[in-house]
């Protein structure tokens, strides 16, 4: 029993919600590798910043779908940085996950891997962050509903 001015109500259970959401960010993950190859080089010799930022833009918009099963579009990208130059005959991998949720937009963490072809050696070369927007069947922002597990 209750005393006087107590709710008998309980709470919702927030560690179910916070579990699914978890599960959900987890599987947003993106993978993209590409064969730095010779004759995709910018005048410097290295892969060029535009084609990374293309790259990362495309990854972002995947990790983005898998969370939301939506369609999305990308609003903008914010806090890029080109770490080390990325030269011919690497392998270059690209990685998104989606890492915070708004009404109609996520945002997605990207990172750009290097890869040495001779060796172990593996270096983060850029970083950023993407905001997609969930958008309904008339191209308008919608609510990112929770998708069920």
């Amino acid at each position: 029993m209750s005393a006087p001015g107590e709710s008998t109500t309980e709470e919702p259970r927030n560690d179910l919600v916070d579990d699914a959401l978890m599960r959900r960010l987890e599987r947003s993950e993106a993978r993209l590798v590409n064969a730095v190859l010779p004759g995709r080089q910018n005048h410097f010799g290295t892969f060029g910043g535009n084609l990374i930022m293309a790259l990362m833009e495309e990854v972002a918009w995947v990790s983005a779908t898998r969370f939301t099963r939506m369609d999305m579009i990308t609003a903008g990208s914010e806090a890029v940085r080109f770490e080390k130059p990325v030269p011919a005959g690497t392998i270059l991998e690209v990685v998104a996950r989606v890492e915070s949720v708004g009404r109609t937009s996520v945002t997605a963490r990207v990172e750009v891997f290097a890869e040495d072809i001779h060796s172990d050696r593996r270096d983060r070369t850029a970083h950023g962050l993407f905001t997609l927007v969930a958008l309904d069947a008339n191209g308008r922002p919608t609510r990112i509903e929770p998708a069920g597990d």
